[in-house]
């Protein structure tokens, strides 16, 4: 049976968090998760998993980053994955949520360790189904192969789709059809404001506010998890 661990990444979403709290609540096998919180200040995850309890099924592990630098989510998940001690690593959005079955499927399923293999979903589970980008099976292998996300477009919207990139110079990839994510929130469109100096979102709008992104002039960072981080239980 694969073991695999679940890197989800959390900031300021209660509603988010509690979804996905009731969600592993139901799963029936054995599965590790890392949560971890990308710097919230508003609703920390330590509170909202205050008297929060789970069968033995769960292994649990939340850890916090404790500078709010802005949309450091890919150096969470490069800190997930160091962390992470199992062969599998399945990299959820906190807005998406996988079923127990599933679950169980790709636990039990045949996979090739230099393979990637990319997830579909269905917004609010109905309409059709689409590739959701940046949710993903990849062996802690190939991660670590791949070197992870580069952390030098912290705090921009980028790093997913450069680093997919990467990955498909050295990996193929493979659609798990079978597997269909909820997504509970949709994307966020986003609008220049170069006086936001980390990304400020608006749920209600569904939208952020970011600074212009222009590779050219951002400084390269060529190493990884380069930022505060602590262990909350």
């Amino acid at each position: 049976m694969n073991k695999f661990t679940i890197i989800h990444t959390y900031y300021n979403d209660r509603t988010l968090l509690e979804t996905q709290i009731e969600r592993w609540k139901v799963y029936n096998t054995p599965i590790k998760i890392i949560l971890i919180d990308d710097g919230s200040q508003e609703v920390p995850a330590e509170e909202v998993f205050r008297g929060v309890t789970f069968s033995d099924n769960i292994d649990l592990s939340v850890y916090k980053v404790t500078k709010d630098i802005g949309f450091n989510s890919h150096g969470c998940r490069n800190l997930g994955a160091m962390l992470a001690d199992t062969e599998w690593l399945l990299f959820l959005d906190i807005d998406y949520t996988l079923q127990p079955s599933e679950l169980h499927r790709l636990q039990k399923e045949e996979l090739d360790p230099l393979k990637l293999y990319e997830i579909n979903a269905r917004y609010k589970g109905r309409g059709d189904p689409y590739v959701a980008l940046n949710q993903f099976v990849i062996s802690k292998k190939l991660f670590v192969e791949s070197e992870g996300y580069d952390e030098s477009w912290v705090p921009f919207h980028y790093g997913d789709r450069e680093f997919l990139g990467r990955l498909a110079d050295i990996s193929e990839k493979v659609n798990l059809e079978w597997v269909n994510l909820t997504c509970r929130r949709g994307g966020r469109k986003g609008i220049i404001d170069d006086t936001a100096i980390i990304p400020v979102y608006d749920d209600e709008k569904m939208v952020f506010y970011t600074r212009k992104f222009d590779p050219d002039t951002i400084e390269r960072v060529p190493s990884r998890i380069n930022f505060p981080w602590k262990k909350v239980f």
